[in-house]
């Protein structure tokens, strides 16, 4: 920052925050966020309507008389005088409320958004599991596309021109040349909003006048601006241009009064016009122009180019000076593109010392999880025991079972033999022929193991 402190700060109301703020920044104003006091509003007090209320009191635009009677107002309406959350936060409420922070300059900012609004866009492209080169990777690459909208605000501020709307047509198209294409349009709803302000008085003091104004359906209200004979500079009592850097409604009516036909030079903040960079140094690495940045160029150029082609069109003399330049400059170019391609990869060679790298993995304590993948045991055979086997494949056991499966069978085919015999031995006692049965089936059984025996020994 230029060895400079900050003129304000705005916090979510930590207590440390608060003392190092006070110890370091003691000149800057510290502001509480807004979104947070409303959040806090919300919880702490379980009244209906008292958040909007609280909400009209603390953007309420007008002095610290005109608070004190609005926040008293509400305290009886909603019966509050003994709370303790909306007592804490009274005693804080030259932080908060906006009477108190007239006149210091915040940029219209309220709440700690701009930091928020940052953090959400990171974690878009950031994850919690990334390496430290994917870390840098990534947000090198958020950078790039906030660089690249930025280029791409500035590209439509300089190349395109505004569109006026309303009747004060010198005083908008000159808004339009000095601000900025987003200022411009904040320019313009205060231009409308003026229409609502009217003069009631001027005081001519000499060297100054102040004139007294007025907004419609409002007479009570009463705004005045301090306007300067010799260098056009304008004061307002709603502080808005302090506190905001932009003219306010009572400024732009002062602006009719007067009639000018320019905003006065002390009426425009550098910040919000389209010379806020002419001074600020930005470096960039040859690593951060990405190819939007490329594409940007190439419109601005092109945008460019086209009004001359368009006069050395006209005429035949005009036309073969303009090939012979742009003939000339497309070589020059060409050289200075292939320079800078040799440049960059001599500093890209120079440079792949100092590359980002993953950080050398040690040993580390404790029993290593992963030896059991290293050391892996070989399988048996459940039946035979031997390596390199399942029992599903193991041959032997294949040879046994199919041995098993064909005395099944045989059996099987010996369960009709009892009927057989019954029917061809008709006069035969029915206990000779039960044990001729059985003595036959054992020896069929008998046989039927011998011969898997057999069969498996000349195996």
């Amino acid at each position: 920052m230029n060895n400079k402190k900050p003129l304000s700060v705005i916090t979510d109301g930590d207590k440390a925050m608060r003392k190092a703020i006070k110890r370091i920044f003691p000149n800057s104003c510290h502001r509480l966020c807004a979104w947070h006091i409303q959040r806090n509003a919300f919880t702490n007090v379980h009244v209906k309507d008292f958040t909007n209320h609280f909400s009209k009191c603390m953007f309420m635009e007008g002095i610290v008389e005109e608070f004190e009677c609005a926040w008293n107002d509400m305290l009886e309406m909603f019966n509050l005088h003994g709370h303790k959350w909306v007592t804490d936060i009274y005693a804080k409420r030259s932080r908060w409320a906006e009477a108190y922070l007239r006149g210091h300059f915040f940029a219209g900012m309220k709440s700690t958004q701009r930091c928020e609004s940052m953090n959400a866009y990171l974690n878009r492209f950031l994850k919690t599991r990334l390496k430290l080169f994917e870390f840098v990777k990534h947000f090198d690459r958020a950078l790039s596309r906030i660089r690249h909208n930025e280029a791409k605000a500035e590209f439509e501020t300089h190349h395109s021109s505004a569109v006026l709307t309303t009747k004060l047509y010198a005083l908008e198209k000159y808004a339009g040349t000095v601000f900025t294409r987003q200022s411009f349009l904040k320019f313009r709803d205060e231009m409308k909003n003026a229409e609502l302000f009217f003069p009631v008085s001027t005081e001519n003091h000499g060297r100054y006048r102040v004139h007294t104004l007025t907004k419609f359906r409002s007479p009570d209200k009463i705004w005045k601006v301090c306007y300067g004979n010799s260098d056009r500079s304008m004061k307002c009592t709603c502080m808005m241009f302090e506190s905001v850097g932009f003219p306010c409604p009572h400024m732009i009516v002062v602006m009719k009064i007067e009639h000018l036909e320019e905003i006065p030079e002390t009426c425009i903040m550098k910040r919000w016009s389209k010379l806020a960079k002419e001074t600020v140094q930005v470096h960039h690495d040859n690593e951060s122009q990405s190819d939007a940045t490329n594409i940007i160029r190439y419109g601005a150029l092109s945008s460019m180019c086209s009004r001359m082609s368009y006069f050395a069109s006209q005429s035949e003399k005009a036309f073969k000076e303009a090939r012979c330049e742009i003939q000339r400059l497309t070589c020059q170019m060409e050289q200075l593109c292939k320079n800078s391609v040799e440049e960059s990869e001599r500093e890209d060679l120079k440079a792949t010392k100092h590359h980002v790298r993953d950080p050398i993995i040690v040993k580390t304590k404790g029993n290593p999880g992963n030896l059991k993948d290293k050391f892996k045991k070989p399988r048996h055979c459940g039946k035979c025991k031997k390596v390199g086997r399942t029992v599903r494949k193991c041959p032997e056991f294949v040879n046994t079972h199919n041995a098993f499966i064909n005395i099944e069978d045989s059996i099987e085919d010996m369960g009709d033999m009892p009927s057989l015999l019954n029917h061809n031995m008709e006069g035969g006692s029915r206990h000779g022929t039960n044990e001729f049965s059985q003595n036959v089936t054992m020896n069929h059984f008998t046989s039927g193991i011998s011969g898997a025996s057999s069969t498996y020994h000349n195996q």
